[in-house]
């Protein structure tokens, strides 16, 4: 029985985790995610704030959903994962973490569509705008998107929750202090999963965006399409903000979840932990 307690207290930690962590990301990035969308959707580039966290409200919930769920996602797959139930090896890890965020995108795909189309349209909450899409296309237009948000996320979250840690970890066994490795692990995994996920993430804003389907319309027509409009290079629209995302918020997220991270023997929220 006490088994069975600490590992429901321990997903429950993770959850509080999560949820403060990606709001924390959030509140700072938010800009990032503003310029990302409006290089890959054709939207004026702004620095105006008021601008820049249009749809704010829509992104903290998102991101708080998709990290609270996110880490004990994993930790469930991990029990399936790991067969002799020991710590993880790193391909465990990511593999776990891979399947986890491949599952969380049914939840960021209706929110991230939301999200894009109050980004376009000034003056829309999270409840008018997801009303307003749902009232002029049929409930089923909030499934929209939620293939190409699942590849995404099973990258991302392959990136900050598998390789992440793991090559914090490694780098602290190699003698470099606790900073250096919480940096160089973020730009490293952060590179790496913002670059391979990038154009599943542009055909997913482009059909997101384009809630008609007029242009882009399944995701094999709109792969096509995007190429056709501009090559290669046309899947990487935004990429030099979603790259400086995804590092930074591989960074966050890892030291608030360090930070914050509750310990199953005793409830203190405010004590570090390590990887």
């Amino acid at each position: 029985m006490s088994s069975i307690v600490e590992k429901k207290k321990g997903l429950f930690h993770d959850l509080v985790a999560g949820v403060i962590s990606g709001t924390v990301e959030v509140c700072i990035l938010q800009p990032t995610l503003y310029m990302k969308t409006a290089s890959q959707s054709n939207l004026p580039l702004s620095w105006d704030p008021r601008v820049l966290y249009r749809g704010v409200e829509t992104s903290i919930l998102n991101m708080a959903l998709m990290t609270g769920i996110q880490f004990p996602l994993v930790s469930v797959v991990e029990k399936f994962v790991v067969a002799d139930h020991s710590a993880p090896t790193t391909t465990e890890k990511v593999t776990s973490s891979f399947i986890g965020g491949w599952i969380s995108g049914i939840v960021c795909g209706p929110l991230e569509l939301t999200m894009i189309n109050q980004m376009a349209n000034k003056g829309h909450s999270l409840i008018s705008m997801s009303s307003q899409l749902v009232k002029q296309h049929g409930f089923s237009i909030m499934g929209r998107g939620v293939i190409t948000a699942s590849g995404r996320e099973a990258i991302y979250t392959a990136g900050y929750i598998g390789l992440g840690p793991a090559l914090v970890k490694k780098f602290q066994t190699e003698g470099y202090s606790r900073g250096q490795s919480a940096v160089a692990g973020a730009v490293i995994a952060g590179v790496v999963s913002s670059v391979i996920s990038h154009p599943i993430d542009t055909i997913k804003t482009k059909m997101q965006r384009d809630v008609t389907g007029e242009v882009y319309k399944t995701i094999r027509q709109t792969a096509a399409t995007i190429f056709k409009e501009g090559g290669l290079s046309a899947f990487y629209l935004g990429a030099p903000w979603r790259v400086g995302r995804t590092v930074c918020a591989v960074f966050i997220i890892g030291q608030c979840k360090d930070f914050l991270h509750l310990r199953h023997s005793g409830l203190k929220l405010f004590q570090c932990c390590s990887y």
